[in-house]
């Protein structure tokens, strides 16, 4: 937990752990590593006309094992940054199912 403007946060952070015993290393295969994964989840100001809400952030850092060539990274980020705004309505859906009213 941490203070945030509108209330408690939570924060949570993870990384990747290896366990041969849960998951053997596939020969030939190249195992990714998650350095760092977070997330920030802050509630936001309540108002009349959106009630209350929260803001999520998300990071990660990955090593893949290998080269990427730079093309390939760049088409991943362009992908990923196209995703993202469809990602964030269906995320804005999940969270006001149910709710009576949906605002604009």
């Amino acid at each position: 937990p941490f203070d945030a403007p509108h209330g408690p946060g939570v924060g949570v952070v993870a990384r990747s752990v290896a366990d041969d015993a849960l998951r053997p290393e596939a020969p030939g295969a190249t195992r990714v590593r998650v350095n760092f994964q977070g997330w920030l989840l802050r509630p936001t100001e309540v108002t009349a006309r959106t009630g209350s809400g929260c803001q999520l952030t998300f990071c990660t850092q990955n090593d893949i094992g290998k080269m990427v060539p730079n093309w390939a990274r760049a088409l991943s980020i362009r992908i990923a940054l196209d995703m993202q705004l469809g990602w964030a309505e269906d995320l804005r859906k999940w969270c006001l199912r149910g709710s009576a009213a949906e605002p604009s």
